[in-house]
């Protein structure tokens, strides 16, 4: 999925057929595994299913977010995987790596970036500054918004993950600010139509 280049449209045929396949058979898994999860078991395996579930959430969000631009919800998770047990954790904790793949799209993408020409709006919403288009500017704004919520969780004791998690993503929400930060000033250093040169 991360050979996409513009969000909030469909997938690319080729590339929706290939996700689709990959999420049928992943949820095939994860059905049979539901005999042994229900009923009074609903607990037991909760643990050993954990982090398949997180990583279920990490790639059916970013499947999500490519098509949206938004965030999954529980339910939508816990509808895509009927029978099997998706905690609010669960959920978190594939949110927290939904960063890191949104920081390789994003870093990808700005790699790509083409300034506008007075398309940006300036520090005071003034047109005509020239700045990053609303797609990639987007993107940096929505892992800041990702980023100021994640630390501002208040969890209860136990999320022995938590820890790292929080410090892996907010490297990859800084090095997509860096990233975004190159880019515009190596885009003011230059003069207005600049090309390069190709000979």
């Amino acid at each position: 999925m991360n050979r996409i280049r513009k969000l909030k449209s469909p997938l690319p045929p080729t590339i929706e057929k290939e996700t689709n396949n990959r999420l049928s058979q992943i949820t095939a898994l994860f059905a049979s595994a539901v005999p042994d999860t229900t009923g009074p078991n609903a607990w037991r395996y909760q643990r050993q299913l954990s982090g398949a579930v997180q990583e279920f959430i990490e790639a059916l969000s970013f499947s999500h977010y490519l098509r949206t631009q938004t965030l999954i919800s529980l339910e939508e998770v816990r509808g895509a995987l009927p029978g099997i047990l998706v905690t609010g954790e669960d959920y978190v904790m594939g949110l927290f790596d939904l960063t890191g793949e949104i920081m390789r799209f994003a870093v990808t993408l700005l790699s790509s970036s083409i300034l506008t020409e007075g398309g940006g709006e300036g520090e005071k919403g003034e047109k005509g500054v020239r700045g990053l288009d609303e797609e990639r500017a987007g993107i940096v704004v929505d892992l800041r918004e990702m980023r100021s919520l994640f630390e501002a969780l208040t969890v209860r004791y136990g999320m022995r993950e938590l820890g790292k998690k929080i410090e892996v993503m907010q490297g990859s929400v800084e090095k997509v600010e860096r990233a975004a930060y190159g880019i515009l000033v190596r885009g003011s250093e230059r003069p207005t139509g600049w090309m390069p040169e190709l000979e």
